[in-house]
């Protein structure tokens, strides 16, 4: 004997159908959609801001929403540590000074 599941007698397809005037809506997530990948440049950049302003606004909301409380002082400092971080890296680095931090990393980690 075997089971047989009729989708169409389902509760919740019943009322979905009542409630949707007897269509069936299927709601595609747009995360992680695929995207065309020639996309301009300020296209491009345009995204890459996004996901970042994202990414930060949801990590700051993670410290804010599990109880650690920040001073405004605090939160201040760490934006104008980020800000002074963001201003000051070196965004074209010389081979040499790669190979340098690399075998300084290295070091530091066989030491441990």
């Amino acid at each position: 004997m075997t089971l047989t599941l009729v989708i169409e007698k389902f509760a919740s397809r019943a009322i979905r159908k009542i409630s949707t005037n007897k269509k069936i809506r299927k709601f595609i997530p747009k995360a992680g959609a695929i995207q065309k990948k020639n996309k301009g440049l300020f296209s491009q950049l345009w995204n890459g801001f996004a996901k970042f302003s994202v990414s930060l606004l949801s990590g700051v909301w993670k410290a804010l929403s599990s109880g650690f409380s920040w001073s405004f002082t605090a939160l201040m400092g760490v934006i104008h540590a980020s800000k002074e971080f963001i201003l000051n890296f070196n965004w074209n680095p010389s081979d040499a000074q790669l190979d340098l931090n690399i075998k300084m990393h290295l070091i530091l980690y066989l030491e441990q």
